[in-house]
Protein backbone atom coordinates (compact mmCIF):
# COMPACT_ATOMS: atom_id res chain seq x y z
CA UNK A 1 0.00 0.00 0.00
CA UNK A 2 1.28 3.72 -1.29
CA UNK A 3 0.69 5.96 1.80
CA UNK A 4 1.11 9.57 1.67
CA UNK A 5 1.87 11.89 4.30
CA UNK A 6 1.45 15.48 4.35
CA UNK A 7 0.95 18.02 6.53
CA UNK A 8 0.18 22.23 6.64
CA UNK A 9 2.92 24.24 5.84
CA UNK A 10 2.99 25.06 9.66
CA UNK A 11 4.59 22.21 10.01
CA UNK A 12 8.22 24.21 9.60
CA UNK A 13 9.86 21.26 8.12
CA UNK A 14 12.99 22.58 6.23
CA UNK A 15 12.87 21.44 2.19
CA UNK A 16 15.34 18.75 2.51
CA UNK A 17 13.30 17.31 4.81
CA UNK A 18 10.01 17.49 2.39
CA UNK A 19 12.40 15.88 -0.03
CA UNK A 20 13.55 13.40 2.18
CA UNK A 21 10.55 11.92 2.96
CA UNK A 22 7.95 13.08 0.13
CA UNK A 23 6.10 15.19 2.02
CA UNK A 24 2.99 16.91 1.03
CA UNK A 25 2.61 20.27 1.77
CA UNK A 26 -0.84 22.37 1.87
CA UNK A 27 0.12 25.65 2.25
CA UNK A 28 -2.31 28.21 4.87
CA UNK A 29 -3.03 32.06 3.27
CA UNK A 30 -0.64 35.16 4.32
CA UNK A 31 -2.55 38.20 4.33
CA UNK A 32 -0.26 41.10 4.13
CA UNK A 33 -1.55 44.39 3.54
CA UNK A 34 -4.21 43.79 0.77
CA UNK A 35 -2.49 40.92 -0.67
CA UNK A 36 -3.33 37.31 0.00
CA UNK A 37 -0.52 34.87 -0.95
CA UNK A 38 0.27 31.33 0.28
CA UNK A 39 2.74 30.31 2.49
CA UNK A 40 6.19 28.69 0.99
CA UNK A 41 4.85 29.30 -2.54
CA UNK A 42 4.14 33.55 -3.07
CA UNK A 43 5.71 34.09 -0.10
CA UNK A 44 9.23 33.02 2.09
CA UNK A 45 9.79 33.50 6.13
CA UNK A 46 12.58 36.31 5.38
CA UNK A 47 9.94 38.48 3.40
CA UNK A 48 7.44 38.70 6.58
CA UNK A 49 9.87 39.56 8.80
CA UNK A 50 11.35 42.03 6.25
CA UNK A 51 7.79 43.48 5.78
CA UNK A 52 7.21 43.47 10.00
CA UNK A 53 10.24 46.02 10.07
CA UNK A 54 9.80 48.01 6.97
CA UNK A 55 6.28 48.87 8.42
CA UNK A 56 5.79 47.80 11.98
CA UNK A 57 2.73 45.99 11.24
CA UNK A 58 2.14 42.05 11.49
CA UNK A 59 1.08 39.76 9.20
CA UNK A 60 -2.75 37.59 9.44
CA UNK A 61 -3.20 34.02 8.41
CA UNK A 62 -6.23 32.19 6.69
CA UNK A 63 -7.11 28.32 6.69
CA UNK A 64 -6.32 26.30 4.08
CA UNK A 65 -10.10 25.94 2.62
CA UNK A 66 -12.36 23.19 1.72
CA UNK A 67 -11.73 23.82 -2.25
CA UNK A 68 -8.04 23.78 -1.85
CA UNK A 69 -7.81 20.65 0.33
CA UNK A 70 -10.51 18.59 -2.34
CA UNK A 71 -7.94 19.35 -4.92
CA UNK A 72 -4.89 18.18 -3.07
CA UNK A 73 -6.65 14.89 -1.66
CA UNK A 74 -8.02 14.14 -5.25
CA UNK A 75 -4.50 14.65 -6.84
CA UNK A 76 -2.85 12.13 -3.98
CA UNK A 77 -5.62 9.55 -4.43
CA UNK A 78 -4.42 9.45 -8.45
CA UNK A 79 -1.00 7.95 -7.47
CA UNK A 80 -1.67 7.11 -3.50
CA UNK A 81 -3.89 4.57 -2.22
CA UNK A 82 -4.11 6.45 1.26
CA UNK A 83 -3.09 10.01 2.49
CA UNK A 84 -2.69 11.14 6.34
CA UNK A 85 -2.93 14.71 6.53
CA UNK A 86 -1.43 15.61 9.75
CA UNK A 87 -3.27 19.96 10.31
CA UNK A 88 -2.63 22.75 12.96
CA UNK A 89 -4.16 22.34 16.19
CA UNK A 90 -8.43 22.51 15.52
CA UNK A 91 -7.58 25.28 18.69
CA UNK A 92 -6.04 27.50 16.35
CA UNK A 93 -7.40 27.20 12.87
CA UNK A 94 -10.26 25.62 10.70
CA UNK A 95 -8.05 24.15 8.43
CA UNK A 96 -8.47 20.29 10.84
CA UNK A 97 -12.50 21.13 10.22
CA UNK A 98 -12.17 21.89 6.62
CA UNK A 99 -9.86 18.86 6.00
CA UNK A 100 -12.63 16.50 7.11
CA UNK A 101 -15.07 18.14 5.38
CA UNK A 102 -13.06 17.45 2.09
CA UNK A 103 -11.58 14.12 3.05
CA UNK A 104 -15.30 13.00 3.07
CA UNK A 105 -15.68 13.02 -0.40
CA UNK A 106 -13.05 10.29 -0.78
CA UNK A 107 -12.29 6.82 0.68
CA UNK A 108 -8.79 6.50 2.21
CA UNK A 109 -7.86 9.75 3.59
CA UNK A 110 -7.57 10.61 6.99
CA UNK A 111 -6.80 14.37 8.39
CA UNK A 112 -5.16 14.31 11.38
CA UNK A 113 -5.19 17.19 14.55
CA UNK A 114 -1.63 17.42 15.55
CA UNK A 115 -2.88 19.61 18.68
CA UNK A 116 0.03 21.19 17.42
CA UNK A 117 2.04 24.14 16.29
CA UNK A 118 5.42 24.34 14.02
CA UNK A 119 7.95 21.45 15.08
CA UNK A 120 4.99 19.81 17.13
CA UNK A 121 3.99 19.02 14.15
CA UNK A 122 6.93 18.24 11.96
CA UNK A 123 7.75 15.59 14.74
CA UNK A 124 4.45 13.87 14.19
CA UNK A 125 4.74 14.00 10.77
CA UNK A 126 8.06 12.81 10.51
CA UNK A 127 7.13 10.14 12.56
CA UNK A 128 4.16 8.94 10.38
CA UNK A 129 6.67 9.31 7.47
CA UNK A 130 9.25 6.52 8.45
CA UNK A 131 6.31 4.34 9.32
CA UNK A 132 4.75 4.28 6.15
CA UNK A 133 8.34 3.83 4.67
CA UNK A 134 8.54 1.09 6.93
CA UNK A 135 4.94 -0.78 6.06
CA UNK A 136 2.65 -2.54 7.68
CA UNK A 137 4.96 -5.15 10.03
CA UNK A 138 6.72 -2.05 11.16
CA UNK A 139 3.66 -0.12 11.82
CA UNK A 140 2.33 -3.15 13.60
CA UNK A 141 4.90 -3.31 15.97
CA UNK A 142 4.89 0.64 16.70
CA UNK A 143 1.20 -0.01 17.84
CA UNK A 144 2.39 -2.59 19.85
CA UNK A 145 5.49 -1.18 21.81
CA UNK A 146 2.56 1.35 22.22
CA UNK A 147 0.32 -0.78 24.20
CA UNK A 148 3.10 -2.35 25.73
CA UNK A 149 4.11 0.84 27.66
CA UNK A 150 -0.05 1.98 28.32
CA UNK A 151 -1.43 -1.03 29.89
CA UNK A 152 0.41 -1.45 32.80
CA UNK A 153 -0.13 2.50 33.56
CA UNK A 154 -3.85 2.20 32.76
CA UNK A 155 -3.94 -1.09 35.05
CA UNK A 156 -2.24 0.77 37.93
CA UNK A 157 -4.93 3.74 37.74
CA UNK A 158 -8.30 1.60 37.27
CA UNK A 159 -6.84 -0.87 40.02
CA UNK A 160 -6.10 2.56 42.57
CA UNK A 161 -9.58 4.13 41.13
CA UNK A 162 -11.71 1.44 42.40
CA UNK A 163 -9.77 0.20 45.39
CA UNK A 164 -8.76 -3.65 44.08
CA UNK A 165 -6.15 -5.56 45.69
CA UNK A 166 -3.39 -7.34 44.13
CA UNK A 167 -5.77 -10.89 44.17
CA UNK A 168 -8.67 -9.42 42.96
CA UNK A 169 -9.29 -11.94 40.86
CA UNK A 170 -12.11 -12.12 37.57
CA UNK A 171 -14.22 -10.29 40.00
CA UNK A 172 -12.13 -7.37 40.07
CA UNK A 173 -11.08 -7.64 36.14
CA UNK A 174 -15.30 -7.38 35.51
CA UNK A 175 -15.31 -4.08 37.45
CA UNK A 176 -12.46 -2.78 35.56
CA UNK A 177 -12.70 -3.61 31.83
CA UNK A 178 -15.80 -1.16 31.01
CA UNK A 179 -13.83 1.15 32.53
CA UNK A 180 -10.54 1.11 30.10
CA UNK A 181 -10.20 3.34 27.27
CA UNK A 182 -10.97 1.21 24.33
CA UNK A 183 -13.96 0.03 26.01
CA UNK A 184 -15.14 3.85 26.61
CA UNK A 185 -14.91 4.34 23.07
CA UNK A 186 -17.01 1.39 22.12
CA UNK A 187 -20.20 -0.83 22.57
CA UNK A 188 -19.12 -4.04 24.56
CA UNK A 189 -20.86 -6.62 26.46
CA UNK A 190 -19.54 -8.93 29.44
CA UNK A 191 -21.05 -12.04 30.91
CA UNK A 192 -19.69 -14.79 33.34
CA UNK A 193 -19.91 -18.19 31.44
CA UNK A 194 -21.19 -21.61 33.16
CA UNK A 195 -17.43 -22.63 33.44
CA UNK A 196 -16.52 -19.74 35.90
CA UNK A 197 -14.86 -17.92 33.08
CA UNK A 198 -15.02 -14.10 32.44
CA UNK A 199 -16.05 -13.23 28.46
CA UNK A 200 -15.44 -9.68 27.06
CA UNK A 201 -16.60 -8.67 23.98
CA UNK A 202 -16.33 -5.94 22.03
CA UNK A 203 -19.81 -5.70 19.73
CA UNK A 204 -19.54 -2.09 17.86
CA UNK A 205 -16.07 -1.28 17.33
CA UNK A 206 -15.54 2.55 15.93
CA UNK A 207 -12.38 1.57 14.76
CA UNK A 208 -13.15 -1.57 12.24
CA UNK A 209 -16.82 -0.46 11.60
CA UNK A 210 -15.57 2.85 10.14
CA UNK A 211 -12.91 1.00 8.11
CA UNK A 212 -15.93 -1.39 6.46
CA UNK A 213 -17.82 2.02 5.99
CA UNK A 214 -15.42 3.17 3.60
CA UNK A 215 -15.05 0.10 2.24
CA UNK A 216 -11.71 -0.69 3.61
CA UNK A 217 -10.18 -4.55 4.80
CA UNK A 218 -10.44 -4.75 9.21
CA UNK A 219 -7.39 -3.53 10.86
CA UNK A 220 -5.43 -7.21 12.06
CA UNK A 221 -5.16 -6.33 15.50
CA UNK A 222 -5.04 -10.02 17.02
CA UNK A 223 -1.21 -9.76 18.07
CA UNK A 224 -2.11 -6.15 19.60
CA UNK A 225 -5.25 -7.46 21.39
CA UNK A 226 -3.43 -10.11 22.67
CA UNK A 227 -0.76 -8.12 24.54
CA UNK A 228 -3.44 -5.62 25.09
CA UNK A 229 -6.00 -7.58 26.86
CA UNK A 230 -3.13 -10.45 28.61
CA UNK A 231 -1.51 -7.49 29.80
CA UNK A 232 -4.42 -5.55 31.09
CA UNK A 233 -5.40 -8.23 33.29
CA UNK A 234 -1.97 -9.77 34.37
CA UNK A 235 -1.32 -5.86 35.95
CA UNK A 236 -4.56 -6.31 37.59
CA UNK A 237 -3.79 -9.68 39.35
CA UNK A 238 -0.71 -11.68 37.85
CA UNK A 239 -2.94 -14.78 37.70
CA UNK A 240 -5.07 -14.22 35.58
CA UNK A 241 -4.72 -15.87 31.75
CA UNK A 242 -6.17 -14.19 28.64
CA UNK A 243 -7.14 -16.05 25.63
CA UNK A 244 -8.45 -14.67 22.16
CA UNK A 245 -11.84 -16.11 21.00
CA UNK A 246 -12.27 -13.86 17.91
CA UNK A 247 -10.11 -11.44 16.47
CA UNK A 248 -9.20 -10.25 13.22
CA UNK A 249 -8.02 -12.01 10.92
CA UNK A 250 -8.74 -15.14 13.07
CA UNK A 251 -12.45 -14.55 13.19
CA UNK A 252 -14.51 -17.47 15.29
CA UNK A 253 -17.30 -15.26 16.01
CA UNK A 254 -18.97 -13.12 13.01
CA UNK A 255 -21.52 -11.49 15.76
CA UNK A 256 -19.22 -9.03 17.15
CA UNK A 257 -15.42 -7.63 16.25
CA UNK A 258 -13.42 -9.28 18.85
CA UNK A 259 -14.27 -11.84 21.80
CA UNK A 260 -11.74 -12.22 24.78
CA UNK A 261 -12.21 -15.34 27.92
CA UNK A 262 -10.64 -14.68 31.14
CA UNK A 263 -9.44 -17.32 33.28
CA UNK A 264 -7.81 -17.67 36.47
CA UNK A 265 -4.52 -19.94 36.52
CA UNK A 266 -4.60 -23.58 37.36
Amino acid sequence: MKIKISADSTCDLSPELIERYHIGITPLYIIRGEETLRDGIDVRPEELYEYANATGKLCKTAAVNVSDYLAYFAACREEYDAVIHFTISSDMSACYQNACIAAQEFTNVYPVDSRNLSTGIGHLVLDAAEMAEQGMDAAMEHDRTAWRRFVPSEARRLKKLLGLSDSCGLEGLAEALPLRCTSLANEWEIRWEDDGSLAFRITDCRVQNARKRKGMDFHPCKSVGELEYAGFAAGLDDRIQCECVSCYPAIADDTCNCAWRFRMEG
